[in-house]
């Protein structure tokens, strides 16, 4: 028997769930401007632009999204109604012409948008209401009031907005949080499960079954994703039910940042993934002295799960997290990790056991952000002068199509409005496909309700299937909001002539519009994705050899690389999700695949740098509990962390300029005849090198093997002059995993920068 999934089930309640609140509130609109009295029909002279406002606020809303659009709503209106007054005051509404219509509107456009810090929400607002002020006070110039037509803009903004709030407090209301709440909860059952998984991978005696349970924990971590992605997605409108709704807010977690949840439950459960992965057969360290006790029967113990689990309850709902029981069990799992593995195959085992640990005792702390850079800022100058020109065009355009219905060009631009970079082509041509399917739905609903009283009880199974449209991957929100206003603004009204001429020149005014967008798009930001996802490969290399270089450097610059770093490969992910949906055209095609590996193996080094960075920090703080001399010692070991830097840093520049040069790497077989080699310690360039050649990953293996072996004897120096009392256990336990952590980063590196190697000398005989 067919039993549909958890997702399915969720997907098609939150869809039914959206379908009957966003057609109760058009209910209410149409009820109030279609059947009101004739005082309030006159003030409400847009009810066109109140079905637009209920789209936008109450789509996929909770009580907290529709309080935050009511505020949105309030500040766009405050933004665009004093200056239109003022300049249809000034200039009259008889001057106006179709040429300075687009002008004022691609002036108020820019002043609303270069503006960076307001929400989107509240700009596709303010120009909607632009766009309806100017335009429609160009074709109703002889019967508008220059500051009564504003006014009413204000007022059919205003109905929209009310009708929201009561259709999400109907007849339950829906808030953010219970939704945070929810889904914190089934982020931490799905972290439950995916720690118990990989423990019991750890403790598997046979490879097979290690394997099975490390490709379940893959499957888990997409699920956990979506758990962050939906956290994150919510944690914002739940702060403005703070107040109505302040007795629900104890334990919706509403004050952990959704970054450090990714980071929590992300980051470290992908290090014992990656640990899972490299141990051939999966086992755990098992200390040389046989008094020690071994982990091999406590990695599965229910209650070092149960601990950490309860940890981070205790954390995101507000409670001191060590208001719990002992962790007594927890910490037998590292008695017998007092020194740094010998052989280079345990190093993951003790690696796996400082993810662990740094998953239990780990306390995110939230950095202040970045100042914005003059980049930034001319990078929102441009945007807004861009918008702003194809806004201006489309309502030139549009009226010089049809003066009567000239703003229908203007307003599908304004109010789908983006703050980012996004796929111009494939968003246009789902806006357009989504007006077409709303429109011809409009259309067939008048003929088929004709003499119905209210006929846009009809738009109930047209809001569900375009809230399922905006779930698809096809169309998206673009088009999935486009089609819901497309039937609305033809089932929702009456009294605006046949439903098949408007709907013909609503589908062309709308054309007119997005081709705006799309010319003005390409003149003036003709950089495809796939050009920029090529450009950020480039600083992500450059940002992991900053990384890599800095890793002897003060805490914070440490911190701050790789920061940048993150952000370049998240840059990166974007790029090339934009770049997949893209069409080609006449240009050659974005080779995917590639780049999906390229990027996979940046985030494992990202991991990697994470851990190493984490564990050379937890190293320091060690350092300072020691009281026995280990200077000398420790200059060995930061010797062999610089060695390891500058080894692992040239392999790097060489693929960083392949990228650059689009030029083949070189391979083995053409160093075996002979090239030229860099060597290391000089920085110069000669025949022959003692240190070995680093043009080739093979090589660069072989000098980090030696480099890693060096290291590990070092740290084994170190831990074996702490003494191994009470007093000193700890500490010397501490030191140990934090240096065996980074001697298993230094091992692992070579590797994904191998698969880096691989990945690009499959993408340059094609194309970068």
């Amino acid at each position: 028997m067919f039993r549909p999934s958890n997702r399915a089930v969720n997907m098609w309640g939150t869809s039914l769930s959206s379908a009957f609140r966003t057609s109760l509130a058009c209910t209410l609109v149409g009820i109030a401007t279609l059947y009101g009295p004739s005082s309030f029909q006159r003030v409400v002279a847009l009810p066109a632009f109140s079905y637009v406002t209920v789209i936008l606020v109450v789509t996929d809303a909770t009580v907290g999204d529709t309080l935050m659009g009511c505020w949105h709503a309030a500040l766009a209106t405050a933004q665009t109604l004093g200056p239109a007054m003022l300049s249809l005051y000034l200039i009259g509404p008889m001057r106006l012409s179709s040429v300075v219509t687009a002008i004022l509107t691609a002036l108020a456009a820019f002043a609303v948008v270069v503006i960076r810090r307001t929400h989107v929400l509240c700009k596709r607002i303010a120009l909607g209401q632009i766009v309806l002020i100017y335009v429609r006070g160009f074709i109703m110039k002889e019967e508008i009031d220059p500051i009564m037509h504003p006014l009413h803009v204000a007022a059919s903004t205003a109905v929209g907005v009310l009708a929201c709030v009561l259709a999400v407090s109907l007849p339950f209301p829906r808030l953010a949080t219970y939704e945070v709440r929810q889904n914190c909860e089934g982020l931490l059952e799905n972290a439950s499960t995916r720690l118990k998984l990989s423990l019991k991978a750890a403790s598997a005696e046979e490879k097979s079954s290690a394997t099975a349970l490390v490709s379940r924990v893959k499957l888990l971590a997409v699920q956990g994703g979506r758990y962050v992605k939906l956290v994150k997605q919510y944690q914002e409108s739940a702060k403005w039910e703070t107040f109505p709704f302040k007795w629900l807010l104890k334990s919706a977690c509403h004050d952990v940042p959704g970054n450090s949840l990714e980071g929590t439950f992300g980051v470290q459960l992908r290090g014992m993934q990656m640990a899972l992965a490299s141990t051939s057969p999966c086992r755990p360290y098992k200390a040389d002295d046989p008094g020690n006790k071994t982990v091999d029967q406590k990695l599965d113990s229910e209650e070092v799960i149960q601990a950490t689990i309860q940890k981070f309850r205790n954390r995101l709902i507000g409670k001191n997290p060590s208001s719990m029981a002992p962790e007594n069990k927890l910490d037998s799992l590292f008695d017998s990790v007092l020194e740094v593995p010998r052989s280079r195959e345990d190093l993951s085992s003790v690696f796996f056991l400082f993810c662990l640990k740094l998953l239990h005792c780990s306390e995110e702390k939230n950095g202040k952000p970045a100042a914005n850079s003059g980049k930034t800022s001319a990078f929102a100058f441009m945007h807004a002068f861009k918008f702003s020109l194809s806004l201006g065009l489309a309502v030139l355009f549009g009226l010089a199509y049809s003066r009567k219905n000239g703003f229908w060009a203007g307003l599908p631009v304004a109010i789908s409005y983006a703050a980012a970079r996004e796929a111009t082509f494939t968003v246009a041509n789902a806006k357009a496909q989504g007006t077409v399917l709303g429109t011809v739905y409009g259309v067939i609903g008048c003929a088929l309700f004709h003499h119905f009283p209210l006929k846009f009880i009809s738009l109930v199974p047209w809001f569900l299937f375009s809230s399922l449209l905006m779930k698809s991957r096809m169309y998206g929100r673009a088009g999935g909001v486009s089609a819901a206003i497309g039937a609305v603004l033809i089932l929702g009204r009456r009294n605006f002539g046949q439903p098949s001429e408007i709907a013909i020149a609503r589908i062309v005014e709308t054309l007119i519009g997005l081709s705006c967008s799309i010319v003005a798009e390409m003149t003036l930001g003709p950089n495809r994705a796939s050009s920029m996802a090529r450009a950020e490969l480039k600083n992500c290399f450059k940002a992991l050899r900053e990384s890599i270089a800095g890793l002897t450097g003060s805490k914070p610059k440490r911190s701050e690389s790789l920061t940048k770093l993150r952000k370049c490969v998240h840059q990166l992910g974007l790029y090339i999700d934009e770049a997949t949906v893209e069409p080609s055209f006449w240009f050659s095609p974005f080779n995917c695949s590639c780049y999906r590996k390229l990027h996979e193996s940046l985030l494992k080094l990202f991991d990697l740098m994470h851990f190493k960075i984490k564990a050379l920090g937890q190293f320091e703080e060690e350092l300072t509990k020691l009281e026995v001399p280990v200077k000398e010692t420790l200059d060995k070991l930061y010797g062999d962390i610089n060695l390891f830097g500058l080894l692992i840093g040239a392999p790097i520049k060489r693929l960083e300029e392949a990228i650059v040069t689009k030029s083949k790497v070189v391979t083995d077989e053409k160093l075996e005849k002979g090239g030229d080699a860099a060597d290391i310690e000089l920085g110069e360039k000669s025949g022959k090198s003692t240190t070995g050649s680093l043009n080739s990953c093979a090589d660069v293996r072989n000098l980090v093997r030696d480099a890693v072996g060096s290291y590990l004897e070092h740290s084994r120096e170190v831990t074996d002059v702490i003494t191994d009392e009470e007093k000193g256990r700890d500490t010397r336990r501490g030191v140990a995993l934090s240096l065996s952590c980074m001697g298993y980063c230094m091992g692992s590196f070579i590797g994904e920068i191998g698969e880096l190697e691989k990945a690009i000398q499959e993408l340059i005989p094609h194309q970068i």
